[in-house]
């Protein structure tokens, strides 16, 4: 009898996952049937994947401001919801399912998703996105939320090289002190600036990039970028301080609009914007990569996080390191730790758990001819 592990990310871009015997048979992203995008939550994908299987453990991703408990029965959500899809003596079974929480791990399980993609058995894994789970740093009484990791990745055991956070304020651990940001979140701030919107629209700066140039008006946005990596990182503050450097150093309207007068110069002057964090961007990521490929002496490297959803910065990164194996996980956004989740928990259950070859990304429902063709009616005359 198969082991089906499912796995769920209840963050943004919420997804559930089959794993089943180590091979993912179901994957799927809440908005692909709420139809809101970026859906948190998957409950109609949960939904979708009880229907057709029989769960035997849970594993839950995302980060770790996650709430397991019920009021009355003190219930874990998730497995609350799959009971009620059975009536008694099923209760029982579904009852006693294992629930294993990794969402103070949410790097870890970016990580883990793209290497047991990868077909590597040991690579390097960068981790970027604009930040992950929240942990004690007993050491110096404050609270660390991630914002970028580097790992040394086998097939049974993951090391920790590397963990740049950010220092959270203690009284609120949403309230980060102005101390610095993360290179995502810069890139997802100025891709808001840009009016693109703050989530989900860094692919249309990304794609603006390729037609701006160097702009002397626009100063660098990181510092440090040839000497130090671990520097490369920026002197700025969170929320309104991020805003006042771009709105007063990039974005200085009133003399902007003095000093351009006309539509398609303002346009290209947002352009060169949009070449700037990219470049900038990318190179702190070489500089990374540089540094612990050399230290380490391993050349197979797998990324993930969102950050890696960044096509031209992934082309740029290749064609700067010819002798690296890359693997850049496609589902590299949080909607993909689901699978990471469902991984973890797999590779505990058996050591002899090893890296596969993705070969597809169709996770998803089946449908038939006749079903598509009843779909596409809906929307226009056949």
């Amino acid at each position: 009898m198969s082991c089906n592990i499912l796995g769920i990310n209840p963050f943004h871009n919420g997804s559930a996952c089959v794993l089943s015997d180590g091979n993912i048979t179901y994957f799927l992203e809440e908005d692909r049937l709420s139809r809101k995008k970026h859906d948190a939550h998957p409950f109609r994908v949960i939904g979708e994947i009880i229907s057709q299987f029989e769960i035997n453990e849970i594993v839950i991703a995302g980060i770790n401001h996650y709430n397991n408990v019920l009021n009355y029965t003190y219930e874990d959500p998730f497995l609350c919801y799959i009971r009620k899809y059975f009536r008694s003596p099923e209760y029982d079974k579904i009852k006693n399912i294992e629930i294993t929480n990794v969402s103070d791990s949410h790097h870890l399980m970016h990580a883990l998703h793209a290497f047991y993609n990868s077909e590597f058995n040991e690579s390097l894994c960068f981790v970027l996105d604009s930040g992950g789970s929240s942990k004690k740093d007993k050491k110096n009484n404050t609270n660390l939320k991630e914002r970028s990791s580097i790992f040394h990745l086998t097939q049974n055991s993951s090391q920790l090289l590397q963990s740049d956070n950010l220092t959270i304020d203690n009284m609120c651990s949403f309230k980060p002190k102005s101390i610095g940001v993360s290179l995502c979140e810069f890139y997802s701030e100025v891709t808001n600036r840009l009016g693109f919107g703050n989530i989900g629209g860094e692919g249309k700066t990304m794609g603006l990039s390729s037609y701006g140039k160097f702009n002397s008006k626009i100063p660098s946005l990181l510092k440090n970028l040839s000497t130090d990596p671990n520097l490369a990182w920026f002197e700025l503050g969170f929320a309104d301080k991020i805003y006042k450097r771009i709105d007063e150093n990039i974005f200085p309207l009133k003399k902007f609009y003095d000093w351009k007068s006309t539509y398609s110069q303002q346009y290209n002057y947002e352009k060169d914007l949009a070449w700037r964090i990219q470049k900038d961007a990318q190179e702190v990521v070489k500089n990374y990569i540089k540094e612990y490929t050399e230290k380490t002496g391993i050349n197979n490297v797998v990324c993930s996080g969102g950050y890696f959803l960044n096509c031209v910065s992934n082309y740029y990164l290749v064609k700067e390191f010819p002798n690296i194996n890359f693997y850049f996980e496609p589902l590299a956004h949080d909607g993909g730790t689901a699978i990471g989740a469902a991984y973890y928990r797999w590779r505990q259950l058996n050591s002899n758990f090893k890296p596969k070859k993705q070969k597809t990304l169709y996770y998803g429902p089946k449908y038939s001819k006749e079903q598509l063709i009843e779909g596409i009616k809906k929307y226009g005359n056949i």
